[in-house]
């Protein structure tokens, strides 16, 4: 809007010159007062609304500052919480890696606790089938070694004594330790 080249006391004090068959003093100043007036109201009316435009400026500016700032930090939040979700995922693949891993060593010397276990076990079953053929042989060796007749006698000598109270002879005393 273009301001006026003059102001309404100007046009409030402006006097005409006078003429033969011109205006009407009176009534050309009282047009001036009435016109000066209208346009007081005018300017201050455009003075507050210069005021108010400029209030409305710098609000929409600042409210401008503050959207730039907020779209600013929501895309430094978009972008973080992108960050930490590829962080948490590479987080995840390294710790799901890390365990199946560990669930394949584990595996392993689960297998290889089997095999050391079954290792042990047919070497222990060897162990006592060697010792049971031992056995075997060493009785049969001893059974072999006593005569038929012998084997009698001293079966023949031992029944008296093992109805025998008596245990201070000497038969009776072997006999107890075999017979337990």
């Amino acid at each position: 809007m273009i301001a006026p080249h003059f102001t309404t006391v100007d046009i409030v004090h402006h006097h005409f010159r006078h003429k033969l068959n011109g205006y009407a003093p009176q009534e050309v100043d009282d047009y001036l007062r009435e016109v000066g007036s209208a346009m007081e109201t005018v300017m201050t009316e455009c003075a507050g609304l210069r005021d108010r435009l400029n209030s409305a400026e710098r609000e929409l500016n600042h409210y401008r500052s503050l959207e730039k700032a907020m779209h600013e930090a929501l895309i430094l939040a978009q972008k973080s919480a992108d960050e930490i979700r590829a962080s948490a995922r590479t987080t995840a693949d390294s710790q799901l890696q890390d365990a199946h891993s560990r669930v394949a060593d584990m595996n392993q010397k689960l297998d290889s606790l089997r095999s050391e276990r079954r290792r042990i076990i047919c070497d222990l079953r060897a162990t006592l089938n060697a010792q049971v053929t031992w056995l075997d042989r060493e009785l049969d060796a001893e059974t072999l070694s006593f005569s038929a007749e012998e084997t009698s006698l001293a079966m023949a000598e031992l029944i008296p004594f093992s109805n025998s109270r008596d245990s201070s002879t000497p038969f009776r005393k072997e006999w107890q330790a075999v017979s337990r």
